[in-house]
């Protein structure tokens, strides 16, 4: 998901000259998305020298999500490639049980032009479900939502959209799965999370959850108890009908047309 090789690949047979090349080359990032301020080009520079077939984007990416630290970001860049190892490529075939039940999809994009991937909870029963499966899942959606990325972004925002849920389709196991897999896998790849309708079960529920997730990771999560807090970040003809339904008819209706 996030292993895209270095387009141009500087160097030679010499071990000196290779190392040169990538000391000497320009740092290329392309995304608005990756904020330059959040590491330092020497950083990446290091990293260049350990992942030299990684692009300079996904390099930037791990020093971010570990605030610049090398060493952590150079352990959970290999982290991530031995899970990739494992369980790569992921294909449709290997989670259509998953696929299809429809609670997963991608739909519009958010105010900012990055794809929506939208999860219905009232789809998922725990009782039912193999979390390897659902892993593979969320990567598979996650590789569909990427793959409308414009040129000039690298992240994706995601809906969990509770309408018609229940305590039920509450699965602890799963939500913390879903985020860390982002966290883990793709980091800097979640823009924001989501999540509508949030009443007081839901808050008891996140109270406890989000500590299990790093601080930037929860600091993505929108809980919006009203569908106003999901305009704020989602223009009305790319918000899922099923969320406009939760609302009153005559709004519902307004927002459809």
């Amino acid at each position: 998901m996030e292993f895209e090789n270095q387009s141009a690949t500087a160097g030679s047979d010499n071990d000196g000259e290779s190392t040169m090349s990538l000391k000497d080359r320009p740092i290329v990032i392309p995304s608005i998305d990756v904020d330059r301020s959040k590491f330092t080009d020497e950083n990446l520079i290091v990293m260049r020298s350990h992942f030299p077939t990684l692009s300079d984007q996904v390099l930037a990416m791990y020093l971010i999500a570990r605030q610049n630290d090398i060493e952590k970001a150079k352990h959970m860049l290999e982290k991530a490639l031995r899970w990739k190892e494992r369980r790569w490529p992921v294909l449709k075939r290997d989670c259509i049980s998953e696929v299809n039940t429809g609670k997963l999809y991608v739909h519009g994009t958010d105010k900012e032009g990055r794809p929506l991937l939208v999860y219905r909870v009232c789809l998922h029963d725990p009782k039912k479900r193999d979390l390897e499966t659902m892993a593979r899942s969320v990567v598979w959606w996650t590789e569909q939502a990427l793959s409308r990325l414009p040129g000039d972004k690298t992240q994706i925002s995601v809906i969990f959209d509770r309408t018609d849920g229940s305590a039920a389709n509450q699965d602890h196991e799963f939500y913390k799965q879903f985020l860390t897999l982002f966290a883990d896998q793709c980091p800097e790849r979640l823009h924001k999370a989501i999540v509508y309708p949030c009443g007081l079960v839901f808050w008891a529920f996140w109270n406890v959850m989000k500590w299990f997730l790093d601080p930037v990771t929860r600091s993505k999560v929108h809980t919006c108890m009203y569908l106003s807090g999901v305009q704020e970040h989602v223009d009305d003809e790319f918000i899922p009908a099923t969320m406009v339904s939760f609302v009153s008819p005559s709004f519902a209706t307004g927002l459809l047309n």
